[in-house]
């Protein structure tokens, strides 16, 4: 019995092993990202930016349409107080 068990134990870790080294390997460079004082994205790398409405207009629920709409409006980076667009329930 112990010999059908014996290779999937192996097998699996095997890819415990390749899944920590993964980890240990991207927290290294996210670490590396997050301490660094380059930004990842700026617009020198030849970074497009652009909006698409998530959905078809018609599809919008009713209390998201002023909301869609005023973020169509707005530039990129813009604040907008969103709280104007959330419903007076705060449970809803």
């Amino acid at each position: 019995m112990w010999d059908q068990i014996t290779p999937a134990i192996i097998s699996l870790v095997e890819i415990l092993k390749k899944y920590s080294e993964y980890l240990i390997t991207t927290n290294i460079n996210i670490n590396k990202l997050h301490h660094s004082d380059e930004s990842a994205c700026s617009p020198e790398k030849s970074n497009t930016m652009y909006r698409i409405v998530a959905c078809e207009y018609n599809s919008l629920n009713e209390n998201y349409i002023q909301l869609n709409n005023a973020l169509l409006e707005k530039k990129f980076y813009e604040y907008i107080n969103i709280k104007l667009y959330l419903p007076i329930d705060i449970m809803k």
